[in-house]
């Protein structure tokens, strides 16, 4: 988690306000992580790619 924290504080400081990024509905482990640092959903999830069954939520965490 140090990494995770080095990383945002590096971006907040070369001007980065969003960081977005995007997981799969069902992938309940890296959601609770981007939970925990501040990201939440932004939009309704969507389809991984066209014609798969999987979901994408973007996530967005404002520095």
């Amino acid at each position: 988690m140090r990494y995770w924290a080095a990383t945002l504080a590096w971006a907040s400081g070369v001007g980065v306000h969003r960081i977005r990024l995007g997981v799969t509905t069902g992938d309940s482990p890296a959601t609770r992580l981007y939970a925990a640092s501040g990201f939440r959903p932004t939009g309704e999830p969507e389809p991984l790619r066209t014609g798969s069954a999987l979901l994408a939520q973007n996530l967005e965490l404002l520095l």
